[in-house]
């Protein structure tokens, strides 16, 4: 099969609530942060749950992304996976992936599909401005939080 399949558990996500709650504010900024990586939303589906999280679904001409957040224990669960038939979207799926994570900025992430050595290679040199702890991969390396440049993802 060509594409790439990548998953991601966040737990202890240190972003404002309002990320893990407000299925509008979220709609918004994952249409931005798809289309800045250069992938193609063709429909979406963002719904605010009765117990506080949001569940969505970004469908792509490439395939699709999906979000599950947890707000009462400040955890989410991504799914990013891409064709790669006649175009090799590899390296826009792991820029999604990248700013999604950034996005909500867990102190613990367990990776599936993506390299943590890739996400430790393309971390800026500085650290975290809040002077948080360095996040844990699920290998138990640490390294610092994530920091998006701020002219290719949206706020």
């Amino acid at each position: 099969m060509q594409g790439l399949h990548l998953t991601a558990d966040l737990y202890q996500c240190r972003c404002e609530s309002a990320w893990l709650t407000d299925a509008s504010q979220l709609s918004d900024w994952c249409g931005k942060a798809v289309e800045a990586v250069g992938l193609h939303a063709v429909n979406q589906v963002f719904q605010a749950l009765p117990a506080g999280g949001v569940t969505a679904t970004v469908l792509l001409a490439e395939s699709h992304v999906c979000l599950h957040t947890w707000p009462g224990e400040r955890s989410v669960t991504i799914d990013v996976y891409v064709c790669n038939f006649g175009d090799d979207n590899s390296a826009k799926a792991r820029g999604l992936m990248y700013a999604l994570v950034n996005r909500f900025q867990p102190d613990v992430l367990h990776l599936a599909g993506v390299d943590p050595h890739w996400l430790e290679a393309n971390q800026p040199a500085s650290s975290h401005p809040t002077g948080t702890p360095p996040l844990r991969t699920s290998n138990g390396n640490s390294r610092a939080p994530c920091a998006l440049p701020r002219r290719a993802y949206p706020d």
